[in-house]
């Protein structure tokens, strides 16, 4: 295509360029880094041949992103970035430009591409791209002069002519300051004065212009002597050849001087540095100007014009020595003129007796004092940068012209010297050292001596200076280096950091540019040197690791220390022992940089890597160097433990989310194993010594080259090469015990993220396959407890991206699979929660407590994606009023967001006091509108139990809190909050919106939830199942559709039509359900008469038996089948001829089951509906009876003999199947054929479509309350199964999550079932409970009816749920609910025995939660030997067993004190102490155990501390287990408890811990409300311990409001009232 279609083929080249740029693609990986450098060369060498076509898409491209919007930082440094690389590539090509481009090709450039690049030039100073970008475009205009300078100029040229017609005020200077940027040679210099000579005296010269056109020639002079010194050197030694420039230059010289005497003196001298730079090209002018010096000399024009320059030259000078203690205007521009001069003379070969050696003599002392005193620093004002740059340039210049004369150096060395002298020392340097292009010049290598011990001094001093800084400093203040544009050395204190990170910038920088500055030891002894050589690397080692703080700096640093790496270099560290010192040194420096690395206290951890590698690989050179001695020192301990480490941290990033750290990493093991080649190739020593596993660690690195098909391949090839490692070192086995799990969370978490931002159809296909909330909590949990070994940024950067995470996965939420979505949400937010810190870090450490800032954001942007629409589900606590305990769970979020709001706000006065950046506040900014989102989405979901504690805000004192209340409730009445759940009919509302959503119909007649429950409900409930859907559905009228559905199931899953509604499925309860409630009347009507008549006196003895084996003596077979023949003629006759009065209800199941059947089994459509109507219907009604309410007791045996061989013949007709297996009915087969089509057309009737009566017509359709409540408790106990089928349904797509998510949310807001309870008014009175006198005396005074009674009920003291593994029902007995001196102890005796009188006539068992019980909840000794009299000795006979859980120290207390009532209990086997959460499971399946959630919450998400002491009189070893809102003390030793050895648990919440004091290092005490003595622990990690609890009782007092204010009841139609006078 490229020799074709060759314009085609470079556009595209051109487009494929455009493409990969930053704006275009993203932040670039290497991977396309390495391609846009491709098509980058490939466009410079396609320039060559095509280089209009390549500058003109250049051009476009330019101009496009110039045009071009950008929202945000990111953006808009993609851009600046993207334009960086445009304008390097056009330098690039302009400088390959080929000679024979065309004049229109030349205008073109000139007219198109000019206005783009002008436009850098005069970009704000924002940050380093810009800083980059305006050299950069420089570069492009000088390369663009190279060969169109004639068009350039004839655009300055016409600039200068629209000057003179334009009005004064006109200020486009523009194309003037392109002077400076042009490459111009002597020729076109003389050419630009000569043009500026003739225009300047037709203007009127405004100030703007005058001063850019002074700029601009000064420039231009500068740039033609740094680019074409030889011709600068060439006019002083033979002036004659270039006698033009000089005399246009003289010329330019007095029209300058004429201009600025008609001005001001400001605008006067403001022109002095152009005009020593002219007389500069006028050689023999200065030698004139020397010479009007003599008094005899005669005078005329020409005299008067030197005598001019002369005085000009004098009032520099003069002005050099400020007066006063100001610096004037005339001063600052003396010394700009001077160091000008200074500087220029260094361009010259031949200096000792020239007049320009002269000039700078004569200035040389006044302007060093001028500039190079400590004591008065010179300073132009504010601009300390160009105040720097003079300083810089005049220290230059002064080495250059004297060598020897080192006395400013010295000066700048003293670390008493201002900062600004510092860095005005190591920029001279690194000039001196990297801008040597003459060669006259003197090298640094002439001032070793006199330097490197003083730098190796300063670079100590800054070091500590920016350390100390940092340490008081917030890591947000610490900007980056690149991004610093001026220089900020007013103050030479510590607390100016920036500054002296600059400075550090450059001390570092010059490491690497010569670094014999900082190894010259001239005289020292070995140790000396390699100390002095010690602390040089560890600093930059220390440096290198700030890459979060000093981003600039640490990068330096690495080049440098790779830089000290060389062998040459290395020599320099100690030359004495060499080999030795590098041994030590560099194992250091390898040792303390893998520590960091498995500690992840470095951010750039992949370029870290790279960069070890660069180091090792230096290290093999050097060792290859001195092959013969290499093993000297080898052995020390530091290089075992720096070879150690290094395989920590290879093998950590082996299973890195970065797959470019991964191949680093890989390619590392073989530097490994070529080092130890290297130290085995002279001794006798295997390199299976120095490293065990060299076979494997070479195939490492071999693969790391290999071609895979991707990343499992390749982790999949390591895997495979890991398990053939045989020998175990400290660095493989480390790995595996401590740092694998972090390592695997962090990707784990990387790797989520990443999937979670696949939105392709695929990807969310996949997504909605399996439920990640397992994982997510695990994760959640594993993050809040991450190692003591991660470092806390480290900590901090896992939780954000957690965070990151959460809030990725909720925006993808339509996409994902939930079980139990709010719960798992309510769970999340509790957690993430605990993760805003606000003011509760204040005594953090500053870089920690602004990353911290940063996790606030991040957990508070999840945080809002997890309260929309979530209704708070807390767990089952202590009060038994669930909208009580919501109430308060709201109330503790919506407090915690207040205290945070409060806090940012403090947070931003302080800021704005201090004047901090405004990338702080407006990060402060986005804390707060999080925030206030999330208590607007908190608010919205829940009004119901949230507007009662909030709106008192609305009318609080503080105008700001009001005001942030109001924004909070802007944004619920914007997002269509409904207030209809304030109303008092909101639960029955609710159950009703609930019984819609179970029997909602789909699109296509699906029944989503309903069909989801049926076939996860387990077969124990299908009876109470089968119940309530008919009940239900027919109240609806929907129970033809929820026939049709079950129906179809049943049919579905059946293997042939024999199996058919045969087993127990839920289809066949509900038909029988439905055959015994619509069919009862019918049955009676039909078949009470034939049955009755067969037990009259004359009939009752009639024999029916067919059997022979079972005849009775005297009986005659074949009149009892006659018998039998006779009675099944007349119950069938009259069976089918009762099709009229088959109920209709009955007929529509008929029929339901007819059209189902007939879809997969046409055939045996009505064969099906008569085997269901006598094997579900009428058989079960003629065999049983008395159960069906035919009969009122049971009938003779020779009667029930006969009904069920009749049933037996009618079943045969409906199956339309003959007898042939039991012989003794094989005689009815003819009876049967002959009865088959007489049975056919009865089902064909009784299963044609018919109009059924209205369901209000019977009583059994209308939903009572006792059905809806089962179906909630069937609904909530099947929870997590039913979002699992309808995730993995085949009907997932078409049916969606969204009836699900109704149902979830409708259940979260109900919250969970209350526990069965007996109903006092029936059970009580149909039970005898006037067997004692406690009884009578309840039963007399009506307990049952009182209040309290009723208000004990639903504390839920005592309650019975679900069956043990030995099939008992288990009762529950919490003891903390009970409040000694508040509730009445006889009304909770009557309560339990209330509960227990159903089930203690027979086994049953107990569980005794005594979790954070204490003296409140005792029973008083009168009362307690009172339940040992009122309950019967049976009812203790039949206790099963009695599960005590979580004993604790007052328990054991307590039974002491009562030893002798509780002797009875004393080594009972039936009791079971329960120690551990999980030992219960042991008698009572996990899925059965009812224990509340405030039990059970303590025992999640724990962290252990064990091995403790707990120290009292009696020292007791303990386990402290720390939640997320309380502590427990474990006992690991066994006390005893009424006879029996138990590990006791003691529990105390964040609201009673008081205080915990730090003692020292190993001990602490806890001081616990209403305790009698703080508690004292000895313990290795006590500081961590302190830090959890001081969290933890933080996080309290953060969720605790300073007043609780509850409004009034509010109603719905109370709220546009209220709303109003707010």
């Amino acid at each position: 295509m490229a020799v074709q279609k060759p314009i085609e083929w470079v556009s595209s080249v051109i487009s494929r360029f455009d493409e990969q740029l930053p704006i275009r693609s993203g932040i670039h990986s290497t991977h396309t880094q390495l391609n846009l450098e491709q098509n980058k060369a490939c466009l410079i060498n396609v320039s060559k041949s095509k280089f209009s076509l390549v500058i003109n898409g250049l051009t476009n491209i330019l101009k496009n992103l110039s045009t071009m919007k950008v929202p945000g930082t990111d953006t808009e440094k993609n851009l600046r970035h993207s334009q960086l690389i445009i304008l390097e590539t056009l330098e690039k090509c302009l400088t390959g430009q080929p000679k024979d481009t065309s004049r229109l090709d030349e205008t073109i450039l000139v007219k198109l591409l000019l206005p783009e690049i002008c436009q850098f030039l005069n970009l704000p100073n924002d940050y380093m791209l810009v800083l980059q970008l305006k050299p950069t475009a420089s570069r492009v205009l000088f390369s663009l002069s190279q060969n169109n300078f004639n068009a350039i100029f004839n655009r300055i040229s016409a600039r200068l002519d629209a000057l003179a017609t334009y009005p004064e005020d006109y200020y486009d200077v523009s194309d003037i300051e392109l002077i400076q940027h042009i490459n111009v040679d002597c020729i076109r210099l003389t050419r630009i004065l000569n043009e500026t000579v003739v225009k300047l005296r037709t203007l009127k010269v405004q100030k703007t212009m005058y001063t850019a056109l002074a700029e601009s020639l000064e420039k231009s002079i500068w740039n033609w002597m740094g680019n074409y010194p030889e011709e600068f050197t060439e006019l002083h030694e033979k002036p004659v050849t270039k006698h033009e420039l000089s005399d246009c230059a003289e010329k330019m010289f007095d029209l300058v001087d004429m201009l600025a005497e008609q001005h001001s003196s400001k605008r006067k001298v403001a022109v002095w540095p152009l005009q020593i730079m002219l007389l500069l090209l006028c050689p023999d002018l200065l030698k004139e100007i020397a010479a009007t010096s003599d008094p005899q000399a005669p005078v005329s024009p020409r005299t008067q014009r030197m005598q001019k320059k002369k005085q000009f030259l004098d009032n520099v000078k003069k002005a050099l020595s400020p007066h006063g203690s100001g610096m004037s205007r005339q001063c600052e521009s003396a010394a700009i003129t001077s160091v000008r001069l200074c500087k220029a003379a260094t361009y010259t070969s031949k200096r000792e007796n020239s007049m320009l050696c002269l000039l700078v003599k004569s200035i040389l002392g006044e302007l060093q004092a001028l500039l190079f005193t400590p004591s008065r620093p010179f300073s132009r004002g504010n601009n300390l940068t160009a105040d720097v740059d003079l300083m810089t340039d005049c220290a230059v210049a002064l080495f250059r012209f004297n060598p020897n004369n080192t006395l400013h150096f010295s000066t700048c060395l003293s670390l008493n010297s201002p900062a600004q002298f510092h860095l005005v020392l190591v920029h001279a340097f690194h000039q001196i050292i990297t801008k040597s292009t003459l060669p006259w010049w003197p090298k640094i290598n002439l001032i070793y001596d006199r330097i490197s011990s003083d730098l190796r001094n300063l670079f100590s001093d800054t070091i500590n200076r920016v350390s100390q800084s940092s340490s008081q400093m917030p890591l947000r203040q610490s900007q980056s280096l690149k991004d610093k544009v001026g220089l900020k050395f007013k103050d030479k204190t510590p607390e100016d950091t920036p500054s002296y990170r600059y400075l550090l910038l450059y001390i570092v920088k010059l490491v690497h540019a010569d670094p014999m500055l900082m190894l010259y030891n001239p005289g020292r002894a070995g140790h000396e040197i390699q100390k002095n050589t010690l602390e040089l690397i560890t600093g930059l080692v220390n440096l290198a690791c700030q890459y979060s703080i000093m981003p600039g700096v640490a990068q330096e640093a690495m080049v440098a220390l790779l830089c000290l790496h060389q062998a040459d270099n290395v020599e320099l560290w100690n030359p004495e022992a060499p080999i030795a010192t590098f041994w030590d040194v560099s194992s250091q420096v390898l040792f303390s940089i893998s520590e960091k690395l498995i500690h992840h206290q470095i951010v750039n951890s992949t370029e870290m890597l790279k960069w070890l590698k660069e180091i090792l690989s230096h290290r093999n050179r050097f060792l290859k160097k001195y092959k013969d001695h290499h093993t000297i020192g080898s052995n020390i301990p530091i290089a075992r433990q720096a070879q150690n480490k290094l395989e920590v941290v290879f093998f950590n990033y082996l299973w890195s989310y970065d797959m470019e750290a991964v191949l680093t990493a890989m390619s590392c093991f073989g530097l490994l194993c070529e080092e130890a080649e290297i130290r085995c190739g002279v001794d006798d020593l295997s390199t299976y010594q120095v490293v065990p596993n060299y076979t494997i660690y070479k195939e490492i690195a071999a693969a790391s080259n290999m071609v895979t098909t991707g990343r499992r391949a390749l982790q999949n090839k390591i895997w495979a090469l890991l398990r053939r490692i045989e020998h175990s070192t400290s660095g493989n086995v480390l790995v595996i015990v401590t740092e694998s799990n972090t390592m695997f969370i962090e990707n784990v978490i990387l790797m989520l993220k990443k999937v979670s931002e696949n939105k392709t159809e695929e990807a969310a296909e996949h997504f909605g396959m399996v439920s990640i909330e397992a994982l997510m909590l695990a994760l959640v949990r594993n993050v809040r407890h991450l190692d003591s070994s991660v470092s806390s940024l480290h900590a901090i950067q896992i939780k954000k991206n957690l965070c990151q995470l959460v809030k990725t996965m909720m925006g993808r939420r339509d996409d994902l699979c939930f079980r139990q979505e709010m719960k798992f949400r309510n769970k999340l937010v509790e957690y993430l929660t605990d993760w805003i810190l606000g003011t509760s870090n204040q005594m953090s450490a500053d870089d920690v407590r602004s990353m911290t800032r940063e996790l606030d954001l991040a957990s508070m942007e999840a945080v809002v994606s997890l309260l929309e629409g979530l209704p708070l589900q807390p767990e089952e606590g202590d009060g038994g009023d669930i909208m009580e305990e919501k109430s308060q769970l709201f109330l503790k979020y919506f407090t915690l967001f207040m205290n945070l709001l409060n806090d940012c706000s403090e947070c931003e006065d302080d800021k704005q006091g201090e004047g901090r950046k405004r990338s702080n506040t407006n990060s402060l900014t986005s804390l707060r509108n999080c925030t206030v989102q999330a208590m607007s989405n908190l608010l919205s979901a829940n009004i119901d139990s949230g507007l009662m504690h909030s709106i008192g805000l609305g009318y609080h004192k503080d105008l700001q809190t009001r005001a942030t209340f109001m924004e909070v409730l802007t944004k619920i009445l914007q997002q269509g909050t409904e207030f209809d759940t304030l109303a008092e009919t909101v639960l029955n509302d609710r159950f009703e919106r609930l019984v819609e959503l179970v029997t909602m119909m789909g699109d296509r007649g699906e029944l989503p939830i309903a069909m989801a429950l049926a076939s996860v409900v387990p077969s124990s409930q299908m009876d109470e199942l089968a119940r309530v859907f008919v009940t239900l559905f027919d109240a609806k009228h929907l129970l033809y559709q929820l026939l049709w559905n079950m129906f179809s199931k049943e049919v579905e899953v059946a293997d042939c039509m024999q199996t058919l509604f045969r087993g127990n499925s839920l289809a066949s309860k509900i038909m029988a359900f439905c055959f015994k409630v619509y069919g009862s009347s019918y049955l009676h009507t039909l078949l009470e008469p034939l049955v009755k008549e067969m037990l009259t006196p004359e009939r009752q003895n009639i024999s029916y038996e067919v059997d022979p084996t079972r005849l009775e003596p005297g009986e005659v077979i074949e009149e009892n089948r006659s018998n039998l023949m006779t009675l099944t003629k007349r119950f069938f006759t009259a069976i089918i001829s009762s099709a009229d009065e088959f109920p209709p209800q009955l007929r529509s199941v008929c029929h339901c089951l007819y059209q189902v059947v007939s879809q997969r089994f046409p055939q045996h459509s009505i064969g099906a509906v008569g085997s269901a109507v006598f094997l579900r219907f009428i058989n079960p009604a003629l065999v049983s009876p008395v159960e069906y309410g035919i009969l009122e007791q049971q009938p003779p045996n020779r009667v029930k003999r006969g009904l069920m061989l009749m049933s037996k013949i009618m079943q045969s007709i409906a199956n339309h199947v003959p007898f042939t297996k039991q012989q003794h009915m094989l005689i009815f087969n003819d009876f049967l054929k002959n009865n088959f089509d007489s049975g056919r057309k009865f089902f064909q009737e009784i299963a044609s479509d018919c109009q059924t009566i209205d369901s209000n017509n019977h009583s059994l359709s209308i939903h009572c309350d006792a059905n809806v409540l089962a179906l909630h408790r069937l609904l909530w106990n099947n929870q997590e199964k039913i979002g699992g089928y309808l995730s993995s349904s085949r009907d997932h797509r078409a049916v969606g999550r969204r009836p699900f998510d109704k149902m979830a949310t409708l259940l979260a807001y109900l919250g969970p079932p209350e526990h069965s309870r007996i109903n006092a008014d029936t059970q009580w009175s149909s039970m005898n409970m006037t067997s004692t006198k406690f009884e009578e005396f309840m039963t007399k005074h009506n307990a049952h009816e009182k209040e309290e009674f009723k208000q004990i009920q639903q504390l839920n003291i005592f309650y019975q749920a679900h069956t043990s593994k030995s099939s008992n029902p288990v009762f529950y007995y919490i003891a903390r609910r009970y409040k000694c001196g508040q509730i009445n102890g006889d009304l909770l005796m009557y309560h339990v025995l209330l509960t227990l009188k159903p089930y203690y006539t027979k086994p049953f068992e107990l569980v005794l939660d005594f979790t954070h019980v204490g003296v409140d909840n005792r029973f008083k000794t009168d009362f307690l030997s009172k339940w040992f009299m009122v309950f019967p000795t049976f009812a203790f006979h039949n206790v099963f067993a009695a599960y005590i859980y979580n004993c604790n120290t007052w328990l054991r207390e307590y039974t002491k004190y009562h030893e002798i009532i509780l002797l009875c209990l004393k080594g009972n086997r039936k009791l079971v102490f329960i120690d551990q959460p999980n030992k219960l499971n042991e008698y009572i399946d996990v899925d059965s155990q009812a224990l509340p959630g405030a039990t059970l919450s303590i025992d999640e998400d724990i962290k252990s501390f064990n091995n403790a002491l707990k120290l009292s009189h009696r020292d007791t070893k303990v386990a402290i287990k720390l939640g997320t809102s309380a502590l427990q003390i474990t006992a690991t030793e066994k006390s005893k408890v009424l006879g029996q050895s138990v590990l006791l648990n003691d529990v105390y919440y964040a609201s009673e811990i008081e205080e915990v004091c730090l003692v020292d290092d190993n001990q602490f005490t806890l001081t616990i409300a209403n305790a009698p003595m703080p508690l004292s622990f000895i313990h290795n990690d006590c500081d961590a311990i302190v830090q959890q609890i001081v969290h933890i009782r933080a996080r309290w007092e953060l969720s605790q409001p300073d007043s609780v204010q509850v409004h009034p009841k509010i109603r719905p139609k109370d709220v546009p009232g209220t709303l109003l006078n707010m």
